[in-house]
C-alpha cells in the first residue's frame, strides 16, 4: 500500500521542485510546443480558406471567431478554474478532493456546452447578425459556425481535460494531446478544404474531429495509472457548490475570453461601418498573427500557473515570488522581439495568408499599429494567472474587466469615430499599455503585503 502511494505521489512530484526557474522552463517548453501546434492549426485554417475561398472566406472566419470565443471562454473557465483548485489540493495532499474537483469540472463543462450549442443553433440568424455578418458573409458564417456549435461539447471537453493534465505537471502529455488533435485538424483542413472543396465547412469539421481526438487521448491518460488522480464523482461538496467555486476561480479567464469575443464583435461591426468586408478580412488575418506571436507567452503562463498554485498551497512564498518575477521579465522580452519582427517585415507574415494586393494594402499598416500591443500582453497574462493560482479570483477579474471593458472597447468606439479604421487599431496598444501598468501595480502591492492565502 505504501508503494502504491509512493507511485501516485511521484506523478506530481515534479511540481515539488524548489528550483522554480528551471521548473518553469521544463513546464513551459512542452506547453509552447503544444500551443505552437494549436496556433499553426489556426494559421493553416486561415491560409487554406484564404487560398481556396478568398477574402470573403477570411472575413467569415473572422466574424465567426466572436461566437467561437464564447465556447472557448466557458471551456477555459472550467478548465483553468478546475486546474487551479486541483493543483492546490495536490500540493496540500488532498487527492480525493482533487478527483471530485476534476469530475465537477468535466460534468459542468458538458452541461454548459450543450446549452450553448442548442441555443446558438436555434437562434442562429440573430447570433450571426450580432456577430457582424451581412448578406455577403452570412452563408459562409452559417456553414462554419453552425458546425462548431453542433460539436461544441467535444471542442470544449478537450480544453478541460488538457487543463487537468497540466494541473498535475503532465505538460508533456498535454502537449501530445495538442499535437494529436491539431495535427489531425491540419491534415483534415488540407483534405476537406483543398482536395474535396468543402470550403469553410471543411475547416469547421476538421476542428470538431481534431479536438475530439485530443479529448480522447487526454481522457485515456487521466483514466490510467500514470495519472496522479482520476476523474471520480466521489464524496465531498455538493456538485453545484463546487461548480460555483471552480467557475469563480476561472471567471477572470471567462471575462478575458468574453471580452475578446466582444472586442472581436465590436471591431468587426465598426470596420463594416467604416470600411467593408475586406477590412474585416484584414483584421482576421492580423488577429491570427497576434495569436501566433502570443503563443510562447501563453506557454510560459501555462507553465507558471501550476508552479505558483502548488508552491502557494505548500506555503513556499520565496519560490512564488521568484517564478513570478522571472515570468514577467521573459514574457516582456518575447513581446518586444516579435514586435521588432513584425515592424520590419510585416509583408513576409501577411503574404502567408493572401496574395490579394488590396487586402495586403489594408493589412500592412494595420498590423504595425495593432501588434504594438505585444510587449504588454505577457504582463497582463502573468499577473492574472498569479492571482488565479493563489485563489484570489476577484483581483484577477478586476484586471481583465479593466482591460477589455473599461479601456479597450471605449477606446475602439471613441478613436474609431474620429480616426476611422486607424483609430480602431490604435486603441489596442494604448489600452494594453495602460492595463499592464495597472496590473503591475496590483501584483507588486500584493507582494509587498506578503499574503499568499490559497483558501
Amino acid at each position: 500500500m505504501e508503494d502504491q502511494r509512493e507511485t501516485k505521489n511521484s506523478q506530481y512530484i515534479l511540481l515539488d521542485d524548489r528550483r522554480v526557474i528551471r521548473l518553469l522552463a521544463k513546464l513551459s517548453l512542452p506547453a509552447m510546443i503544444g500551443l505552437l501546434v494549436n496556433t499553426l492549426y489556426t494559421m493553416v485554417d486561415m491560409l487554406f480558406v484564404g487560398q481556396a475561398v478568398g477574402p470573403t472566406g477570411l472575413a467569415a472566419l473572422g466574424i465567426s471567431m466572436g461566437g467561437y470565443l464564447i465556447l472557448t471562454a466557458t471551456a477555459l473557465m472550467m478548465g483553468i478554474g478546475g486546474a487551479s483548485l486541483v493543483s492546490r489540493q495536490l500540493g496540500a495532499g488532498e487527492k480525493e478532493e482533487a478527483e471530485r474537483t476534476a469530475f465537477v469540472s468535466v460534468g459542468g463543462m458538458l452541461l454548459i456546452s450543450v446549452t450553448l450549442g442548442v441555443m446558438g443553433l436555434l437562434f442562429f440568424p440573430q447570433l450571426a447578425s450580432m456577430l457582424g455578418s451581412d448578406a455577403e458573409t452570412y452563408p459562409l458564417v452559417r456553414s462554419y459556425l453552425g458546425v462548431l456549435l453542433a460539436g461544441s461539447p467535444l471542442i470544449t471537453l478537450s480544453t478541460v481535460l488538457n487543463a487537468l493534465l497540466r494541473s498535475q505537471g503532465k505538460v508533456k502529455a498535454s502537449m501530445v494531446a495538442s499535437i494529436i488533435g491539431n495535427g489531425c485538424n491540419i491534415l483534415l483542413d488540407f483534405l476537406l478544404i483543398i482536395v474535396l472543396d468543402w470550403g469553410v465547412m471543411g475547416a469547421a469539421v476538421a476542428t470538431v474531429v481534431g479536438q475530439s481526438s485530443s479529448a480522447l487521448f487526454a481522457f485515456c491518460i487521466l483514466s490510467s495509472r500514470r495519472s496522479a488522480f482520476s476523474i471520480r464523482k466521489g464524496e465531498g461538496d455538493p456538485f453545484f457548490q463546487l461548480f460555483g467555486r471552480i467557475a469563480s476561480l476561472g471567471s477572470p479567464t471567462l471575462v478575458r475570453q468574453l471580452g475578446t469575443s466582444v472586442v472581436t464583435i465590436v471591431v468587426n461591426r465598426s470596420l463594416l461601418l467604416y470600411g467593408d468586408t475586406l477590412a474585416i478580412a484584414a483584421y482576421g488575418v492580423i488577429w491570427t498573427l497576434l495569436m501566433f506571436f502570443n503563443m510562447p507567452i501563453s506557454g510560459i503562463v501555462q507553465g507558471f500557473q501550476p508552479i505558483v498554485g502548488y508552491h502557494a498551497g505548500a506555503r513556499r512564498n520565496e519560490e512564488v515570488i521568484r517564478v513570478l518575477k522571472a515570468s514577467l521579465l521573459v514574457t516582456f522580452l518575447i513581446g518586444c522581439f516579435f514586435l521588432l519582427l513584425v515592424t520590419l517585415f510585416p509583408g513576409v507574415f501577411l503574404r502567408l495568408f493572401t496574395k490579394d494586393e488590396q487586402l495586403l494594402e489594408r493589412a500592412v499598416p494595420a498590423a504595425r499599429l495593432l501588434l504594438a500591443s505585444l510587449p504588454f500582453l505577457g504582463m497582463q497574462s502573468v499577473g492574472t494567472a498569479f492571482f488565479q493560482a493563489i485563489g484570489k479570483a476577484l483581483p484577477a477579474l478586476v484586471l481583465w474587466i479593466g482591460r477589455q471593458f473599461v479601456l479597450l472597447i471605449p477606446l475602439i468606439l471613441l478613436l474609431g469615430n474620429y480616426l476611422g479604421a486607424k483609430g480602431i487599431y490604435l486603441a489596442f496598444p494604448i489600452a494594453d499599455f495602460l492595463s499592464a501598468l495597472f496590473i503591475l501595480y496590483l501584483v507588486f502591492r500584493h507582494l509587498k503585503q506578503g499574503s499568499y492565502s490559497t483558501t
